[in-house]
Formats: C-alpha cells, structure tokens, sequence
C-alpha cells in the first residue's frame, strides 16, 4: 500500500492516477475524504498532519508514503508524518520539493522545505 498526502490537489491527483495505472493499491490522504471523488480502489481516508493520532491511522498498514505538504508548517508536518511512518515500520519515503531545487534560490517556500 502506498499512502499519497496532498491526493486532493493537482500534483496529488495525478499521482494516484500513475499508481493506479501501475497496479498500485494507494491510500489517499485528506482532512474530509466525503469531499474527495476519486476512483474506487483509492481507498480515502482522513488524516491532519497536525493530528499524530490521524497520522499513525493514516500509515499503518502502509509500505510506503510519497509527502506532499506546503506551507509554513511543511517542516512540522513532514517531521510528524515521518515520525508516524518510522512508528509504523514504513520503509520508503519520498518527499516532493521543487522551489529552490538548485540550491541557489532562497525563498520561504525553500526554506519550509528545506525544515521538512
């Protein structure tokens, strides 16, 4: 099972789909999955990265997670979702980041990425 964060959005979104067109079982995280309309083998759950309970129920029974997170509280967030996933054995984490990618730009979108 693979845990998709930020599947409601446009990066997210097309995430799911390529999984799900590999063959893929994904979870897709959002604060109300009663909102999100997504293909039926995504299986939609609801999880607040500020809420260590909804993280730990979010990737147990994951293998692996792809983060996707933005804002001033990325670095918090990513912090306690990789807590949660280390918790719950996840073995493969991987972390989207593009602002500020080639190490010379410095903004506050790089540096909420750079504390996650």
């Amino acid at each position: 099972m693979i845990l998709v964060t930020g599947a409601t959005g446009t990066v997210g979104r097309e995430v799911v789909a390529q999984l799900l067109a590999a063959g893929q079982p994904v979870r897709g995280m959002t604060r109300n999955p009663t909102k999100a309309k997504f293909d039926p083998r995504v299986e939609m759950v609801q999880g607040d990265f500020a809420d260590a309970d909804s993280l730990a129920k979010v990737v147990n029974g994951a293998e692996r997670v792809f983060s996707l997170t933005l804002g001033p509280q990325t670095g918090s967030h990513e912090r306690a979702l990789a807590a949660a996933a280390k918790k719950a054995g996840v073995r493969h984490i991987v972390k989207l980041g593009a602002m500020g990618g080639d190490g010379e730009t410095r903004n506050a979108i790089r540096r909420w990425h750079e504390e996650g």
